[in-house]
């Protein structure tokens, strides 16, 4: 198996197969009348569609020291813009008559890096805009509170009092958390712990991306909107 993250560089396996045939030991000038034919490897899934990986490329085949088996490396080099999923292909070893044709599976998994990190950037600010709105709601709900404990009447003349257009202005309590270092360092650390989430998210689908863009990015915003429920635990009681 071999896993391309979000870079696509070139990446090699080494096979080793043992080889049937009518003696004991493998004849000495078999290496060059052995072939290696590899199946058109598909991307798998039930929810995506069919894309082929280009074909891989061989080393020279070459027998072991008992002569019982037979080494060679297979080099997959995945385009830029393949799409993100889990390949699937066989290789088939050939040879004369009297050797047994032998097939192994190779699996290549594919990461979409890019949209990874498109989703993330969007996944981080939905949870910061959250994360900023309930601060945000917090403040107003404090400040109307304070005017009714201080008995201030809403109007004055038969016009709105400024104390409560103030202190119901959502722009002007999002800007007074946003000074607040005392609520602005908490949702900044619930932020990074979101990242660490959204990262190993990442890191533990070895084919992130497969289901497409759109999908795999809606269930990362998901995980970022219920990480910052950690925010809570770093914030202070008296902060809000």
């Amino acid at each position: 198996m071999i896993n391309f993250g979000s870079g696509r560089k070139a990446d090699y396996r080494q096979f080793n197969i043992a080889v049937q045939s009518g003696t004991d030991d493998l004849p000495p000038v078999i290496d060059d009348r052995l072939v290696l034919v590899a199946d058109q490897m598909l991307r798998v899934g039930d929810t995506t569609d069919s894309v082929t990986f280009p074909e891989p490329t061989f080393s020279q085949i070459k027998q072991t020291g008992n002569r019982k088996r037979v080494r060679f490396t297979a080099c997959l080099t995945p385009p830029a813009d393949l799409p993100a999923g889990r390949y699937v292909g066989v290789i088939t070893l050939e040879g004369p008559p009297g050797i047994e044709p032998t097939t192994v599976t190779i699996t290549a998994n594919v990461k979409d890096g890019v949209g990874f990190r498109i989703a993330v950037v969007v996944a981080g600010l939905l949870a910061f805009l959250v994360l900023l709105y309930k601060g945000a709601n917090d403040e107003r709900g404090r400040r109307l509170r304070d005017l009714e404990a201080a008995n201030v009447t809403r109007e004055l003349d038969g016009e709105p009092n400024q104390a409560y257009v103030i202190a119901e202005s959502w722009s002007r309590a999002a800007a007074a958390r946003l000074r607040d270092p005392g609520w602005l360092g908490p949702s900044l650390a619930a932020i990074v712990s979101t990242f660490g989430a959204l990262a190993a998210a990442y890191l533990n689908n070895p084919a992130w991306g497969e289901s497409g863009l759109v999908a795999s990015a809606t269930a990362l915003i998901g995980t970022a909107l219920a990480a910052v429920g950690a925010k809570e635990l770093f914030t202070a009681s008296g902060s809000r």
